[in-house]
């Protein structure tokens, strides 16, 4: 991953930033002095780009568990939404059962009801025909 060419290049740009942020000039400050600075200043600098790789790695690191979290959060969400589904599937089918059960009794009953009525029915004609013949009998119009 950390490819030297590229450090190399990073610390170069690092020190030209440097100098042209502190705007070095060469007649003011001794070439003795002037080494001493640019190397505090790439220590500095150095120090910088440590502090922010390890902030990177700590970011990167939050990131994967916020992640994480959110995965498994989704994933309990989906199961408990899966487990009320199905739920819901049962009652249905204990709904659809009972419904069944209720319109199997009441055709039953409207069956038998049917039969009661056509036998009262039958009965009733029965007694007209019998009253009839009684009143021809007896003479009554």
């Amino acid at each position: 991953m950390n490819d030297p060419t590229t450090e190399g290049n990073e610390v170069q740009e690092a020190q030209i930033a440097i100098m042209t942020q502190t705007r070095f000039r060469a007649t003011q400050v001794p070439v003795k002095n002037k080494s001493k600075i640019l190397e505090d200043e790439l220590e500095e600098a150095s120090r910088d780009l440590q502090e922010n790789v390890r902030g990177l790695a700590q970011m990167r690191n939050e990131y994967t568990t916020m992640e994480h979290n959110i995965t498994v959060g989704l994933n309990n969400l989906l199961e408990e939404q899966l487990e009320e589904i199905r739920k819901a599937g049962i009652k249905l089918r204990r709904i659809e059962e009972t419904n069944e059960t209720e319109r199997t009794a009441v055709n039953k009953q409207i069956g038998v009801l049917t039969k009661l009525k056509n036998k009262i029915q039958a009965d009733m004609f029965a007694l007209n025909s019998r009253v009839e013949a009684s009143e021809v009998d007896v003479g009554f119009e």
